[in-house]
């Protein structure tokens, strides 16, 4: 590998660990800015263009574990304190709406592409009724979902935020495949939607489904027609930490030094087994706890690079054709908490335990 270049910049301007980070709509000049949240509940709206901060909120009273970008410039944020909340960007980072999801682990929440792309509505989310409801239609491309795991991370609740009802549970213990029946795999840690693509002859385009990592290693993907799983693979020896998808594969990351890859457009599936493709090994650096932990993982939009943070305070870049190792970036002085590819492909953005965000622009689409 090549000598990895320098960072473009470095975004200072938080009090406390940044804890996520995620480009989000674009300015007036047409370069997306970045949202960024940190551990002591702090959110920030940052300029590429001019490396300041153009808004600050205090989102919630501990640490946000979860920020996703939503359609004209909102922000969903997630804290320990068990609450979701949507801000408006345009308005200085105003808030618009809250629910009570009462998850306090360290599992971020995941949004469905409805959601990511056309919510909210004119109102804010309303609070979840006292009692369950059936879903007036199958989950899909229509709903807008958002993910997260249950007050003891033991299953993972479906909230619909059209919707004045309660959340969907969906339980990983009835999933088939390998053996793994009825099994107990802990912890709910990691979520993401996705829509895969048909294998070959297998006709039209598939209902989004829900893809769970879990405590001792277990990758699950779970029909949201029927909520339950419908195929399972232990991929790791450790707790499965981050996983990120596209149509035909998704990537894993964990505990135990690896990010492994995974077929999602086989066969295979629909018979319960998610198949391995490959798995990256990251060496071990003696940095953090004598670990190469990998704590987030973003696939480039243009499907082109995969880049993982980790708890040896570095950025990994894989290209996806072969899986060829491409660089590794220093910068950080603490864990990498979160990456994130730019829309355009052109921006990466790593946010540590150091207080900093640095941005990448490397290998142009």
């Amino acid at each position: 590998m090549a000598a990895p270049p320098p960072p473009a910049g470095v975004l200072r301007g938080h009090a406390a660990a940044v804890t996520a980070a995620r480009f989000t709509a674009a300015d007036g000049a047409g370069e997306p800015l970045l949202a960024s949240a940190g551990a002591d509940g702090e959110l920030r709206l940052w300029s590429l263009r001019t490396r300041r901060t153009l808004a600050a909120a205090a989102a919630h009273s501990a640490p946000v574990l979860s920020l996703l970008p939503l359609a004209d410039g909102r922000l969903l944020t997630h804290g320990r304190d068990g609450a979701v909340r949507v801000w408006d960007g345009a308005a200085a980072l105003a808030l618009v709406g809250e629910l009570a999801v009462r998850s306090y682990s360290f599992c971020q929440c995941a949004g469905s592409p409805a959601l990511l792309r056309g919510w909210p509505p004119a109102s804010p989310p309303s609070p979840p009724a006292a009692t369950p409801a059936t879903p007036a239609e199958p989950a899909g491309w229509s709903s807008a979902l958002l993910a997260s795991p249950s007050e003891d991370a033991q299953e993972v609740l479906l909230w619909d935020l059209r919707q004045k009802a309660a959340a969907r549970t969906l339980r990983p213990s009835s999933a088939g495949g390998e053996g793994l029946a009825g099994r107990r795999v802990g912890m709910c840690m990691c979520l993401r939607f996705v829509q895969r693509q048909p294998a070959e002859g297998g006709g039209g385009a598939q209902p989004v489904e829900l893809l769970s990592g879990w405590e001792d290693g277990t990758l699950k993907l779970f029909d949201l027609r029927a909520d339950l799983p419908v195929s399972s693979s232990k991929l790791h020896t450790e707790p499965l930490l981050c996983v990120d998808a596209a149509a035909t594969y998704a990537v894993t990351g964990s505990a135990d030094c690896a990010v492994s890859v995974v077929e999602l457009a086989n066969s295979n599936v629909a018979e319960g087994i998610l198949g391995s493709i490959c798995q990256l090994s990251i060496p071990v650096t003696n940095e953090a706890q004598g670990s190469g932990g990998v704590s987030s993982l973003s696939l480039r939009p243009d499907g082109k690079l995969l880049a993982a943070g980790g708890w040896d305070k570095r950025v990994r870049v894989w290209q996806t054709r072969k899986w060829k190792p491409l660089a590794v970036l220093r910068q950080h002085n603490g864990t990498v908490n979160a990456v994130d590819f730019s829309s355009c492909s052109r921006w990466l953005a790593s946010a540590s335990n150091d207080h900093t965000i640095a941005l990448w622009s490397l290998y142009p689409p």
